[in-house]
């Protein structure tokens, strides 16, 4: 939030979209792993004794210094090879370009190496050890990136705040662990034999395809606008981007903090009908309020880049494809869980990436953004369906008992949409957006409330009278 309310005023349109190809080109780098966080994530859940959860984060370390740099290649050609020629020097001088990608790569290799001893921790319910890293990372990023704009240091100056982000969070998580189980450690031992590591990863395979479906679906959408639209352009929808990706990932916390309840049935049935009423509703009020009343509150965020024609149809497109892919989260996550092969859990991801593939690239020539974000959500959509049918099967439930579970959902998302409209007039202002988007999301919360309640009673009745049943 604060680094982009820099940048939007410290580097200036073109140079904000030049950012969003940089600061998005570490997230090809996350699958360097191969996907054996995933492992480690789902063996610190269900290994009681730990050894076999310690040595998929050794093995997870193991691939990511192998592999990192051949992702850091191919995310430079991906992201950057062009941007030299895209961007006048005036507003980016080559050296500062060339710093701010390294620093992003070396950021992105880093994180990519500690996301198993992450992994470890979610599944150990470390929260608050996660909160501390994640707090601590934040907060260098902020400082070093105001440093490097107050010195000058241009595009430069948020790519070396990533970096020092990543260090310092990355540091903290490996202490967390190896304080937890000394197992874990920071420095891998004992090179895995070829076997070893053809097992593993065989196990972590579908893991992968769901990251890089991840990446592709949503990550490579910046790549392909910035070959069809001016850099500003690119910025704007960044930052369109960036604001559904932060609330996104605030509330997705919520899931995290109930994920190492996903280990049995009745766990898993109330976590994914609980939390996914809560996360959905959450986020799409605010996504609403936001689309409807938050113009002025954003501006003065992010700046003049929100004066961008495309902003607004941007916000609305990736906030649409965001709620989509909330509402299957922790689907998701149980899935991957409780499924005896996580093929179960990737097949979706992979057809809903395709889908979103090829309308990305084959509409973005013509519809540009329409198509790039169009794209996110009917992949997302594809996704949604897919898990929860094959969740159906595995909890051998019905459609129906799902959405009448899900139902709550409705009320909140009604009462922000209705409101939003109506206060939309009364918005123009940063005051009134403030406002506005206040009050929406205070009537939805309520609303969420009062339902979720009711919900409660008539099921605490429910059991009670059937108690009392001869």
């Amino acid at each position: 939030v604060l680094t982009i309310a820099m940048l939007g005023r410290g580097l200036g349109r073109s140079a904000l979209g030049a950012w969003a190809l940089i600061g998005t080109s570490a997230t090809l780098i996350s699958l360097a792993d191969l996907g054996l966080s995933s492992v480690a994530l789902k063996h610190s859940i269900c290994d009681e004794e730990g050894t076999v959860a310690a040595r998929s984060v050794a093995l997870s370390q193991w691939t990511t210094l192998l592999l990192a740099p051949v992702f850091a290649a191919l995310s430079y050609w991906v992201y950057l090879s062009e941007l030299r020629g895209a961007i006048d020097a005036s507003v980016a001088s080559s050296r500062a370009l060339s710093v701010a990608g390294a620093a992003a790569l070396l950021a992105g290799s880093i994180t990519a190496y500690s996301s198993a001893q992450r992994a470890w921790l979610v599944g150990k319910g470390a929260t608050r050890a996660l909160a501390a890293a994640r707090a601590s990372g934040a907060l260098a990023q902020v400082t070093l990136t105001a440093v490097g704009l107050w010195l000058r240091w241009g595009i430069a100056a948020p790519a070396l705040g990533v970096l020092g982000s990543s260090v310092i969070e990355s540091l903290m998580v490996a202490r967390s662990a190896t304080w937890i189980d000394a197992r874990v450690r920071v420095v891998p031992r004992g090179f895995p034999q070829a076997k070893e590591w053809r097992e593993a990863v065989r196990e972590s395979s579908a893991a992968l395809a769901i990251n890089a479906a991840a990446v592709l679906a949503v990550r490579v959408d910046v790549a392909v606008l910035a070959r069809v639209a001016p850099l500003a352009a690119v910025g704007a929808y960044q930052v369109s981007l960036r604001v559904t990706d932060q609330l996104f990932t605030l509330v997705k916390q919520v899931g995290a903090a109930m994920q190492h309840r996903l280990g049995t049935r009745q766990g898993r049935d109330e976590t994914l009908t609980f939390g996914t009423i809560v996360m959905t509703s959450t986020f799409a009020s605010a996504v609403i309020a936001l689309a409807f009343c938050g113009r002025a509150l954003l501006r003065a965020w992010a700046g003049p880049v929100v004066d961008e024609s495309i902003f607004g149809l941007s916000l609305a497109l990736t906030g649409l494809g965001a709620v989509v892919a909330m509402s299957s989260e922790l689907a998701s996550a149980g899935l991957n869980v409780a499924a005896r092969s996580q093929w179960s859990g990737a097949r979706p991801h992979i057809l809903g990436s395709v889908a979103n593939a090829v309308i990305t690239l084959g509409g973005a020539s013509h519809l540009g953004v329409w198509a790039v974000a169009g794209g996110t959500i009917v992949g997302n959509t594809v996704i949604a369906i897919l898990t929860y049918r094959s969740l159906l099967a595995l909890n051998q439930t019905s459609a129906r008992a799902q959405l009448v579970a899900l139902a709550p959902i409705a009320a909140p998302v009604l009462v922000s949409f209705v409101l939003g409209a109506l206060l939309a007039p009364r918005s123009l202002t940063v005051l009134g957006s403030l406002v506005a988007c206040s009050i929406t999301g205070i009537a939805a919360a309520a609303t969420l409330w009062i339902t979720l309640r009711r919900a409660s009673a008539q099921e605490t009745e429910c059991t009670s009278l059937s108690l009392q049943r001869p």
